[in-house]
């Protein structure tokens, strides 16, 4: 009985490392042409990765954002199945990432 609960609890616990890190929450903002007022901010599961490129890959709840060596991020909502968006990108002083779209509109999160 032992062995089978050691063995079990050691194929729990190997389950348990090959699977991903949980996405830590996060704090996201949107801001629209329309909205001249600041967007309070809603909690959000970001996580960040590397993929096997190297480019820096950070999920959203609703999707996932490439990080391009060119100051471009590639957007790929959940939602809408292969649609891209392309913004481009910066880190403001608080080390919030930011995307920059249509004039006015931008979006920002942290980890």
């Amino acid at each position: 009985m032992n062995k089978i609960i050691t063995s079990s609890a050691l194929v729990f616990v190997s389950l348990a490392a090959l699977m991903n890190a949980p996405a830590k929450a996060g704090t996201c903002w949107a801001w629209k042409p329309s909205s001249s007022r600041t967007v309070q901010g809603e909690y959000c599961r970001v996580s960040k990765r590397v993929n096997a490129n190297g480019h820096t890959v950070i999920d959203i709840d609703s999707g996932t954002v490439v990080i391009w060596d060119d100051n471009t991020a590639e957007v790929l909502h959940k939602n809408i199945p292969y649609q891209k968006r392309w913004f481009s990108w910066s880190i403001d002083k608080q080390g919030d990432y930011q995307l920059h779209g249509a004039p006015g509109y931008s979006f920002s999160f942290r980890f």
